[in-house]
């Protein structure tokens, strides 16, 4: 007979667990740490897809496999709450919140109900999410946004009231996104994008491309170097061809080694439409990477001006090619610059932004959650 575990166990429901995605690797993350810390996790993927990522040993995975709108769906979560009997429920994100709430209503006793939101959307919600989102905040028992920025946007869109959410930031490894000492190095520069390749509206690779072309324009060597992977690199190497820089852009695909790719990077570019707390962005700020970024969604509140107002990154306007290239000119004609922001960047991440610290969140959110 085996003894009790008295562990935290917490059980995290998705409908996504792809290993390109920034919520998906921070769940990774936090399982293993927490796992080190005296907790115990499972997944249940609401998903057929099986390029996923591999927990392992560290969380088991379990899977429902219905289609979109099943109703049978929350029997079946039900089911297997009452089998794991967990400490602590957590939903993420939109599309596994509904069917895990009205799962938890059916369950005696009741689990207490986690919702966090790691998205940031651009457009209008519609009135029946919105009246959806705001049955369900009723019958959750706390409510979480990866951003002041993510919280506003259930604020304002979706109605919930503001004392409900908190916020709990992104962090990044700060020991693994190790800088390697600064290089003023002569000759071509390199202009660094990161992210999946696809609805190129939101990531807007497009607006990376374009403002390079630009910057190529006004006499200055520079290269794009692209991480990710995904359908959309035809029609950006199309664009790149139509710029006539298509020989200075380069699509990498996937990439294991995110801190080799970075120490090659002289700047990077977030050109993303909208984004909650951009992981891409963290890394490269952990790696002293010098940043031009849009100044959309949780991107204001990690790139703020540091501490004695110092320069922590460019922010330009969401969509504006004009001022994007700008930005990474004054960059690639200033390596002393460069230099400057980078390490405020890499101080930035360390202080605010590290896993250490998301972590120490995360476990007194579950403790205070699980409590009795």
């Amino acid at each position: 007979m085996t003894g009790r575990d008295d562990r935290i166990h917490v059980l995290h429901v998705v409908r996504t667990l792809g290993d390109g995605g920034g919520m998906e690797k921070n769940l990774y993350r936090l399982v293993v740490a927490l796992n080190e810390r005296g907790f115990r996790h499972s997944i249940l993927l609401m998903s057929h897809r099986t390029d996923i990522i591999d927990f392992g040993e560290h969380a088991p995975l379990h899977r429902i496999t219905a289609e979109s709108k099943d109703r049978t769906v929350p029997f079946q979560v039900r089911q297997l709450i009452a089998q794991l009997r967990p400490n602590v429920v957590h939903a993420r994100n939109w599309a596994a919140w509904p069917d895990t709430a009205l799962a938890r209503i059916a369950c005696r006793p009741r689990p207490p109900l986690v919702f966090s939101f790691h998205g940031l959307e651009s457009t209008k919600v519609p009135l029946e999410r919105r009246l959806a989102f705001q049955a369900m905040a009723k019958i959750t028992t706390e409510i979480y946004s990866v951003s002041h920025a993510a919280k506003d946007f259930l604020v304002t869109e979706y109605g919930l009231p503001r004392e409900r959410i908190g916020v709990l930031h992104n962090g990044v490894d700060t020991s693994r996104f190790d800088p390697p000492p600064f290089e003023a190095k002569p000759g071509r520069l390199v202009i660094g994008g990161m992210g999946r390749l696809y609805h190129t509206n939101v990531k807007n690779f497009p607006l990376l491309i374009s403002s390079a072309a630009r910057v190529v324009k006004q006499g200055l060597d520079v290269e794009v170097r692209i991480a990710g992977h995904g359908p959309d690199h035809v029609a950006l190497g199309e664009l790149a061809e139509q710029l006539g820089i298509r020989d200075r852009v380069h699509f990498l695909g996937h990439v294991d080694d995110v801190p080799g790719f970075l120490a090659d990077v002289d700047v990077f570019v977030l050109s993303s439409d909208t984004e909650a707390m951009p992981n891409a962005l963290l890394e490269a700020m952990a790696m002293a990477r010098p940043c031009v970024a849009t100044a959309v969604g949780g991107v204001v509140e990690i790139v703020e001006p540091g501490y004695g107002g110092s320069e922590v990154a460019l922010m330009v306007p969401k969509g504006d090619e004009v001022a994007m290239g700008d930005a990474i000119a004054a960059l690639v004609r200033d390596p002393e610059r460069r230099r400057a922001i980078g390490a405020n960047a890499r101080l930035r991440a360390v202080h605010d932004f590290s896993t250490e610290a998301m972590f120490d969140r995360y476990e007194r959110m579950y403790r205070d959650v699980a409590r009795p």
